[in-house]
């Protein structure tokens, strides 16, 4: 689309950062997705919000009466939900600046107003209510709200207070929430540049913790950090604010909004377009698409120096699935930047891979209990201690929470690494001063960065005391391995990033798969014209550029928004073009072709096929030497010559050397035929009817048809045209083989038609018999050459020069 009016759009840096979202918003918005901002209320009459607002779905006191979020007005901090809500919904109407989804329904909740119903300081059981009510009203739930992360006894996910009953809360709606896809949740990962793992709804694996950047990409100084964060996203600043005088700033908009309580809305807003291109993503499906579409940001990934505001460096998991290796990950920023263009493409495809990942089919297996019978760390021991779990059951892991029961004195001088079956060191606590509280008790860590990795075999923790002046004493520690259940049908992610990342590990250079199964390549989120042939050992490229090569069996692919080129193999292929204007070919086997948005080329080869064009004018090619007969007003399978393929959505037919019989619909239509002796049938709209080699039989039917002749002359090629009308249809001529003609409507003097079917003069070249019918071509009029006759029309009609197009 164009870019929005909105005067504040060019100011609001944030969309510069999340990747191409105006090509996004060609199709998607946010229409039809339901957000519940938690926070401070929202001014529901702003200029910029009041047409998105729902009120009809505001959540409900224990008399069942609404609770109006309208915020309070006597303090600027109540401007907090209205400027939140902006960064997510803001409408494209001329005025102010755009949310990232500027389509989507909103809904405010306040629940921080001690006088009403909810409050996050007040009654636990009011607010876990008003929690729970998300799962009725809300497809996402946006909270920029949370606790410093000091691992309060409320905040544990163990003591059954605060934290552990909005996390029982939290998964409750994760399981119950969009008909049981799971309503979503965003959450701040907070901004006092501490571990997120100290509040325990930051360690839930239900939520979707969001760190914050600068405008630069780098983390923000403030914003917390840690394995629990999933991504991160700008702290956008400009925004709406509260009508007027209160809020954060005079008028209906501020430029000073900030912290994660601002990137959470942006990750809430592109959740919400991703809900919108795909209503049937499961709540794990969004968080592993954010986490696999995400990219990097900060410093380079083979940096080796943090930035002063970085807390640790950027290094691979052991994944193995995207970009030819492992993801990139890191302590502040998660997974990386959120990419709204690389989410939403992937969003668009993921449930081709597999069903919905829910609460219902998510997978959990366990360590068992390393009792340590009282271990104290010895103070200041960059050593440590060391324990190991062998780890039977396997899942293919979302997230990992890892149980600690310890005391200590200071929990900031504890260094805490999780290694994982597959190697990958996750650093749970960094063993940072100046920061944390004492801890007696049973810790939940929560990891999300190992996304991917598969859970059996050995881990290995470790817990150091890193600096003097405290105590620690370990109990015990498990852990619990969340995911779903391991498969071989293997999805690899290709993005834009797989240079650079090649670039850092050149093994990437491969993209390889050894066991077997019923595999993807999704290159959705791929930006440029892709070429892939699924055999082993082909390279694929990118706008010509090689990027990689397959080694291994390959089944299934699926590109994105370029002029694609997808060939498969022997095996049963489906091939998914999506937009552009896409050529694919599966070859043998029993092939799923789908081109998508575009103009696109589908040729299914031996086997039987199902050819699905969707939007543009498609061509399906069938090019074997057995007959065809295809009827494209019919949706079962028809026999093609190379199989029994099923047509939909198809345009334009391509046959082989058969004899081939085929018959259009009412759109404009398009058939080529090759050798045979071939019966085409345009039927209603404006047909081309090209018959080959051959004597075959052309049927326009109605509309302006036209009918092409661009094959060698003689030898049986003499093609009969049943139903050429003088008024709505062509003739066109290719002048390669009718040489002499010049290009555009034939000219006056080349054209004759009389009773004997024989040039008048040295002009005349094409020649019509009013008795017969047939017409004849004549390289040299009257000269010593012979006429040669090419197509038979119905005799007597008013033909002229005027029917006939030299191409």
């Amino acid at each position: 689309m164009t870019a929005p009016t909105d005067p504040l759009y060019a100011s609001q840096w944030h969309f510069d950062l999340i990747g191409d979202i105006e090509t996004i918003w060609n199709e998607f918005n946010g229409t039809g997705v339901h957000v519940g901002v938690y926070d401070t209320g929202v001014d529901y009459n702003h200029e910029d919000l009041a047409a998105n607002y729902d009120a009809t779905r505001h959540v409900v006191d224990g008399s069942l009466n609404p609770v109006d979020p309208f915020p309070l007005t006597a303090a600027p901090i109540d401007g907090h939900g209205t400027s939140a809500a902006g960064l997510i919904a803001a409408d494209a109407n001329g005025v102010g600046g755009v949310g990232v989804a500027w389509g989507v329904s909103l809904t405010g909740v306040n629940i921080f107003d001690p006088a009403r119903y909810g409050d996050v300081n007040g009654v636990i059981a009011n607010f876990v209510d008003v929690v729970l009510q998300g799962a009725t009203r809300f497809d996402l739930t946006s909270n920029s709200w949370g606790a410093t992360p000091d691992y309060g006894f409320s905040q544990s996910l163990t003591t059954g207070n605060f934290a552990d009953q909005v996390d029982v809360a939290y998964g409750t709606i994760s399981a119950t929430g969009r008909g049981g896809l799971g309503t979503v949740i965003t959450q701040a990962a907070g901004n006092d540049d501490m571990n997120a793992n100290g509040d325990g709804v930051n360690a839930s694996r239900f939520t979707i913790t969001v760190a914050a950047t600068e405008q630069t990409g780098i983390a923000a100084s403030y914003s917390n950090f840690g394995a629990s964060v999933l991504v991160a996203a700008p702290a956008a600043a400009v925004t709406t604010d509260i009508t007027g005088a209160p809020g954060f700033d005079p008028g209906n908009y501020t430029t000073t909004f900030d912290g994660t309580s601002a990137a959470t809305p942006v990750v809430s807003g592109v959740v919400s377009l991703m809900l919108d291109a795909n209503a049937g993503l499961g709540w794990r499906d969004v968080q592993n698409i954010l986490a696999a579409s995400s990219t990097l940001t900060g410093s380079a990934f083979d940096a080796g120096v943090a930035d002063v505001d970085e807390d640790g460096l950027w290094h691979a998991s052991a994944s193995g699935n995207w970009n030819g290796g492992g993801n990139h990950i890191h302590t502040n920023y998660g997974y990386g930047m959120v990419n709204a263009y690389n989410a939403v493409r992937m969003a668009e495809v993921w449930n081709y891979f597999a069903a919905a990942q829910t609460s219902a089919n998510e997978q959990v297996v366990h360590s068992g209990l390393n009792d340590f019978a009282d271990v104290t760390l010895i103070d200041n021991d960059p050593v440590g201690f060391t324990t190991t779990f062998t780890v039977a059951g396997n899942v293919e892991i979302d997230h990992v929470a890892l149980h600690l029961d310890f005391v200590t004195t200071y929990v900031a001088d504890l260094r805490i690494t999780l290694t994982s079956a597959d190697g990958t060191v996750i650093t749970v606590t960094e063993g940072r001063r100046g920061s944390g509280s004492a801890v007696d008790g049973d810790w939940i860590f929560g990891i999300d960065q190992l996304r991917g990795e598969l859970s059996a075999g050995t881990w290995t923790l470790n817990v150091a005391d890193v600096w003097e002046g405290d105590f620690t004493t370990l109990r015990s520690a498990a852990l619990d391995i969340y995911g779903s259940a391991v498969s071989a049908n293997d999805v690899y992610h290709i993005t834009n990033e797989y240079l650079a990342m090649r670039g850092f590990d050149p093994s990437r250079a491969t993209i390889s798969d050894a066991n077997g199964g019923t595999d993807w390549l999704n290159l959705a989120a791929v930006v440029g014209n892709v070429a892939l042939n699924l055999a082993s050992g082909q390279t694929f490229r990118v706008n010509g550029a090689a990027w990689g090569t397959l080694s291994g069996s390959f089944e299934n692919a699926v590109t994105g928004d370029g002029n694609d080129t997808i060939i498969g193999t022997a095996a049963n292929n489906r091939l998914e073009g999506m937009r552009g204007n896409d050529i694919l070919v599966g070859n043998a086997g029993n092939d799923t072709l789908s081109g998508g948005s575009g103009n696109d080329v589908l040729n299914g080869g031996a086997g039987n096929d199902r050819l699905v064009g969707d939007t543009g004018i498609d061509r399906a090619y069938f090019n074997g030497a057995a007959a065809a007969t295809v009827n494209l007003n019919l949706v079962g399978a028809q026999a093609t010559g190379y199989g029994s393929d099923t047509l939909l959505g198809i345009e334009n037919l391509t046959s082989g050397t058969g004899n081939d019989r085929l018959t259009g619909n009412a759109s404009a239509n398009s058939f080529s035929s090759g050798a045979g002796n071939d019966i085409l049938v345009g039927n209603g709209g404006n047909d081309t009817l090209s018959g080959g080699a051959g004597n075959d039989r052309l049927f326009g039917g109605t509309g302006a048809d036209a009918f092409i002749f661009n094959t060698t002359l003689g030898g049986g090629n003499n093609d009969t045209i049943v139903d050429f009308s003088v008024i709505d249809d062509t003739i066109q001529l290719e002048n390669a083989i009718f040489t002499g003609l010049a290009n555009g409507v034939l000219a006056a003097a080349a054209f004759v038609a009389n009773a004997t079917g024989l040039a008048a003069d040295a002009s005349d070249r094409i020649i019509y018999n009013t008795v017969s019918g047939n017409l004849f071509f004549d390289a040299d009029g009257i000269g010593a050459g012979a006429r040669v006759q090419f197509a038979s029309l119905t005799p007597g009609i008013a033909l002229t020069n005027a029917d006939f197009l030299v191409i």
